[in-house]
């Protein structure tokens, strides 16, 4: 089925692993020598190659064409000895399902370089082909068989096999060598052929022969204004490393950004512009192209099994930028779904351990540090650090506001979700307290890993009567509440103890952002945020209480004893969207049928229409949303921010019928009430791209952009979403055009 072909000269150090890595996924090795004399040959023989003398001639596409004349099997593949195959398990798979379409594949090249122990994505190249006797190299040297392959009509594919290259791991004496010998062929093939293909490479050898004065001149008066595209990109990434070389970092990310807005895919032009802007210390931007890079290696590769792809450092540096960016969860969370790749890793180990001390998890931030200590980081260093967060946890634990805060919970049947739960609360709260409605699973053997406060409450189907039940035994003077599917995230455990400690008595509750992925009316998933007050002072019940059979709140009761509420950065992680299509469904018929209840008792309260609009989304029914989204909009008793919410719901609903003016009229409506908000801005910007007011369109989507940048963690509407920054910079980039 296939034949591994080669041209070699003197390849005794390289040779054996290449010819290993493809021994046992081809039928044959067919190797043209070009005069070895070294063990060259000797080792070929070791796996039953073919082996045939050919006289050089300064001629690569004449040698290719050469040794592929000997191939007996339908495809081809093309490798050199300093080249490994590092996922042959594939080889057969894509050659045995080609269509008759496909002449040919692309493989990614990964080169390494042993001096800087640095891995790097270079552009794919054609390396595996038919068989087919009109397929011809052309070209002294970097031989290309593409035109041959379109010119018989037929298509190029891409592949997931990768080569490592190790090419560039001689001294430099031995690589000059090799690059004047290039440099002598490309001209000679400019002699007869001008191409700006040699022109380019005839600027990338000057370039790595030091030359940088000639290479400059010929990208600036041959190519840098070319039409073709990929000239073009080449001519500017070869700028672009000559002036990273000489360390002016600005000149070198335009050049990049340019080259990067011709072509998006460029994977060692994205891992250039994250370094850059990571040295400019431009942390917003250096995060987008490391999570770019992440993105598109990940598509690419499989991470587990290539270990080869340097994946480590790209978890490094994402997890330091988000660490400095000071996106405490957001880095926690990152690096809590990559732990099995960087286990073995002492310098992300250590960041990981200050990713949990900056959440207020101090044991594990512990536990981190011993582990990177064990592999090898700076031990005194790490002994400090130790010393310092164990001072911290016997603070903490000497406290003597003993019953400051309790945690109210509310259960059934939520072993799947509750243990992490309770974990999240571990030395932030001082006792435990669970109400459950008719556990028959494992909930109550958790619950008493955690607390013996463990209550029971037979479910009527009103959600405040079973809250209520669990305040009433709390002791604390400040009461939180979660549900099972919920996580508390601190940025510092010790500030919110002494908030609590110290806040004035007006003071009655505490505004934390609730975090949920949800569908929204395009289907689409999304981050929600919205403010809740989740923790209140303990006024005892019935001064204070629940209200409400569904989406029940503390609201009314903090309003009637005349407190305030502050805002704040308290982070609460709601899971519960994530759970099967029959739980959720489940879930969202119980609170249909609830919101329905509590609006026949309640006809005028716009707060539980709001809810039951929200409700009617997630089930699809837009019909009913509207009605129920346009009647609370007429009740007097909502407030700003959820008017400022239903107006943007609305208004998504007008741009999904095509009424984009009338989407328009609602947003501008929304955004009266406040501009600070993600969702209003997006959905502006949208409407007027859709209406070809492209100048305010691309204004609005760039104060989308600032705003996401700059904005505050306070949230002003009923809730906004997060949306993804590379989609607005894309938008962006095409309104410019």
């Amino acid at each position: 089925m296939i034949s591994a072909c080669l041209i070699v000269k003197n390849e005794e150090h390289n040779i054996y692993n290449c010819l290993k890595s493809i021994q046992k996924y081809v039928d044959e090795i067919i190797i043209a020598d070009t005069g070895s004399s070294d063990r060259t040959i000797e080792i070929a023989k070791l796996f039953n190659a073919n082996i045939i003398t050919y006289q050089w001639n300064n001629d690569f596409s004449s040698a290719r064409n050469f040794v592929k004349s000997f191939a007996k099997y339908d495809f081809i593949l093309c490798i050199d000895a300093d080249e490994t195959l590092l996922n042959g398990e594939f080889l057969r798979e894509i050659c045995s399902k080609t269509p008759q379409r496909i002449g040919a594949y692309l493989v990614n090249i990964i080169s390494f370089n042993s001096k800087n122990n640095q891995y790097s994505i270079l552009s794919p190249q054609i390396r595996l082909f038919r068989n087919n006797p009109n397929f011809k190299f052309t070209g002294l040297v970097h031989e290309q068989i593409i035109d041959s392959i379109i010119s018989n009509k037929f298509e190029i594919a891409k592949s997931k096999l990768n080569f490592l290259h190790s090419g560039y791991n001689q001294n430099k004496e031995e690589l000059f060598k090799k690059y004047e010998r290039n440099l002598f062929l490309i001209n000679k093939e400019l002699e007869n052929n001008y191409s700006e293909y040699y022109l380019i490479h005839k600027a990338r050898t000057l370039l790595a022969l030091e030359k940088n004065d000639d290479a400059e001149n010929i990208i600036r008066n041959s190519i840098l204004n070319s039409d073709n595209k990929n000239s073009k990109i080449e001519s500017l990434n070869i700028l672009a490393d000559m002036y990273l070389s000489k360390k002016i970092l600005e000149q070198a990310a335009n050049y990049y950004l340019q080259s990067f807005e011709l072509d998006n895919t460029q994977l060692y032009v994205i891992s250039q512009l994250a370094n850059i802007y990571f040295h400019l210390e431009n942390y917003e931007k250096s995060l987008l192209f490391i999570d770019l890079l992440e993105e598109k290696i990940s598509n690419n590769y499989n991470l587990s099994a290539q270990p080869i792809i340097n994946y480590k450092s790209i978890i490094f540096k994402k997890s330091k930028l988000l660490l400095i960016s000071k996106k405490f969860l957001s880095a926690l969370e990152y690096m809590n779904s990559k732990l099995p790749f960087f286990a073995d890793d002492a310098d992300i180990l250590y960041l990981y351990s200050n990713a949990h001390f900056k959440n207020g998890n101090y044991e594990l931030a512990i536990k981190y540090l011993q582990k990177a200590k064990n592999i090898g980081v700076n031990s005194t260093k790490i002994d400090l650090d130790i010393e310092k967060i164990q001072k911290i946890i016997n603070q903490l634990n000497n406290d003597e506001n003993e019953n400051l805060l309790s945690l109210c919970m509310i259960v059934k049947n939520e072993e799947k979700y509750l243990e992490d739960c309770l974990k999240s609360v571990v030395g932030i709260v001082d006792e435990i307290i669970i109400v459950d409605t008719g556990s028959t699973d494992k909930t109550i053997e958790i619950s008493k890993k955690f607390t013996d406060k463990i209550y029971y409450f037979e479910w009527v189907n009103d959600f405040s009567l079973a809250r209520n039940e669990s305040i009433k035994y709390a002791k604390g003077k400040w009461i939180l509440y979660l549900d099972a599917d919920e996580r508390l995230f601190l940025h510092n455990p010790i500030s919110f103890k002494e908030l609590l400690k110290n806040s004035d008595e007006s003071i009655g509750a505490i505004n934390c952002i609730i975090e949920s992925i949800v569908k929204n009316s395009f289907n689409e998933s999304e981050v929600q945020s919205c403010f809740y007050p989740r923790i209140f002072r303990n006024y005892k019940y019935p001064n204070i209480k629940f209200e409400g059979k569904i989406h029940e709140q503390i609201l009314p009761s903090l309003n009637r004893l005349n407190k305030s509420l502050i805002d704040s950065d308290i982070i609460i992680k709601h899971l519960g969207y994530n759970a099967s299509e029959e739980i959720i469904n489940k879930k969202i018929n119980r609170n249909l049928r609830l919101l329905k209840e509590s609006l026949e008792e309640n006809p005028n309260d716009g707060y539980i229409l709001f809810q039951l609009g929200q409700t009617y989304i997630m089930i699809r029914d837009f019909e009913n949303a509207k009605i129920s989204l346009e009647l609370a909009l007429k009740k007097t008793n909502i407030s700003s921010a959820i008017r400022s919410s239903i107006l943007n719901i609305l208004s998504q609903f007008a741009g999904i019928d095509g009424d984009f003016n009338k989407a328009l009229l609602l947003v501008n409506e929304s955004l009266s009430i406040t501009e600070n908000q993600e969702l209003g801005l997006a959905i502006k910007a949208e409407a007027l791209n859709k209406l070809g007011n492209y100048k305010e369109a691309l204004l609005y989507y760039k104060k989308l952009l600032f705003y996401k940048k700059n904005k505050s963690p306070f949230i002003e509407t009923g809730f906004d979403i997060t949306i993804n920054e590379s989609k607005i910079i894309s938008i962006i980039n095409k309104l410019s055009e």
